[in-house]
């Protein structure tokens, strides 16, 4: 898998899209999938929903099939009455900790995305009861094991509430990323790969896992670019927020007056500075940064 890994800012904002889009919804299945790879499908009002976790720190919603592993852990046996159409009444990330937290009616789904990561099953109640985690652990001051009452990490901080809004900006963005990184991460190959590994499966075999996998970098390489870029914008629009809230204002107000094109731009570039050209029917600005 890539390098990278959700940061606070880019989960919280997840975390509140699929709140909106899942409470009510219910819990149809939990399975291991993968090394360290694990699916929740969901049934929401709209659709089946597949919610994908690749330990130690990555959360998405996948749109290919995934095949279920001969053996899988004992989390997953132990849990497959729990989760049967337990219904989720919230989605949310705990403090600014890569912690997501999915509250159903009589247990809790904890998701450690930080470290080595780790899925946590508890009631849902005050107590916190360990009902099932992935990986038993234990630390001074904290105990990851069934029967415990589940404690979160004591490092929380707020998270700034401008920094929200400038990172929830590119929530889509980072969905159809993961989408097209999976390809890529799970072994998906273009129809030209899959002709070579057909004509031979001996001597061309190794040669085209070579080639696969000196692509899949390549890939990795860009789309981790991508999402370098992705957050440097959310870091641009977070520094400018005053500035981005006046302009959506003042476009708001011009096209509402219906103010032509050529006299909004002139006030704009009065009030605001590096703004090159607007086109209303685009809704698009032109925005030199310093």
């Amino acid at each position: 898998m890539p390098s990278f890994q959700l940061s606070s800012q880019q989960l919280h904002a997840i975390a509140k899209k699929w709140n909106e889009e899942w409470r009510g919804s219910y819990f149809n299945q939990f399975r291991a999938v993968g090394e360290n790879t694990f699916q929740f499908k969901i049934n929401t009002k709209q659709e089946k929903v597949s919610l994908l976790v690749k330990l130690p720190n990555l959360a998405w919603v996948s749109q290919r099939k995934w095949d279920v592993l001969p053996d899988q852990p004992p989390i997953v046996n132990k849990t497959k009455a729990l989760f049967e159409n337990q219904k989720i009444n919230s989605v949310a990330q705990h403090g600014s900790d890569r912690i997501l937290v999915i509250t159903c009616t009589a247990i809790r789904l904890i998701l450690e995305l930080f470290g080595e990561g780790n899925i946590i099953v508890t009631e849902n109640n005050e107590n916190r009861k360990i009902l099932a985690v992935l990986a038993a652990r234990e630390w001074k001051g904290r105990t990851l094991k069934g029967g415990q009452p589940y404690q979160f990490p004591q490092n929380q901080n707020k998270l700034p509430e401008k920094k929200e809004a400038a990172e929830a900006i590119s929530v889509e963005a980072i969905d159809a990323l993961f989408s097209r990184i999976e390809a890529v991460a799970f072994g998906q190959q273009d129809e030209e790969q899959e002709a070579v590994v057909r004509e031979t499966k001996t001597q061309l075999q190794k040669k085209a896992l070579e080639i696969n996998l000196e692509r899949q970098q390549k890939q990795m390489q860009e789309w981790e670019k991508e999402i370098a870029e992705l957050q440097s914008k959310g870091e641009w629009i977070y520094a400018h927020f005053a500035e981005v809230e006046a302009l959506i204002h003042a476009l708001q107000r011009a096209k509402k007056q219906k103010v032509n094109e050529k006299d909004a731009l002139k006030e704009l570039q009065k009030k605001i500075k590096g703004i090159k050209t607007i086109d209303f029917d685009r809704a698009s600005v032109e925005w030199e940064a310093e």
